[in-house]
């Protein structure tokens, strides 16, 4: 959890001197509530294999709402490195977006 926190504040630095310091607190809140949440890994979905330490931390970001590019800033990789790590986890838990992705994970809290 403290290199979600660190890359919040990367990020937050980042966007304060993109002068968009108003998303710092959207951030915040959205990283708090996915701590909070924490759903099980998949939403209780089998994968079709393991992702990799990487491709987990890209996933907390996917699911915080962070677009790849933040996701590119917040742990120092390239935008295409980013893109790669987004198509490997959406074909290792067999979906074709974030929309379906955060199904997967959010759905069982809602019932």
């Amino acid at each position: 959890m403290l290199l979600v926190a660190l890359a919040a504040i990367l990020v937050a630095v980042y966007m304060m001197n993109e002068n968009r310091s108003y998303r710092f607190t959207l951030l915040h809140d959205e990283l708090k509530r996915l701590k909070d949440a924490a759903p099980a890994p998949g939403g209780g979905r089998e994968l079709i294999e393991p992702l990799t330490g990487r491709e987990r931390e890209v996933l907390q970001y996917l699911l915080s709402g962070m677009s790849n590019q933040e996701i590119g800033i917040a742990l120092n990789i390239s935008l295409n490195t980013v893109k790669t790590h987004v198509r490997n986890i959406y074909g290792k838990y067999d979906v074709r977006g974030r929309m379906e992705l955060h199904r997967i994970f959010y759905q069982a809290k809602d019932v």
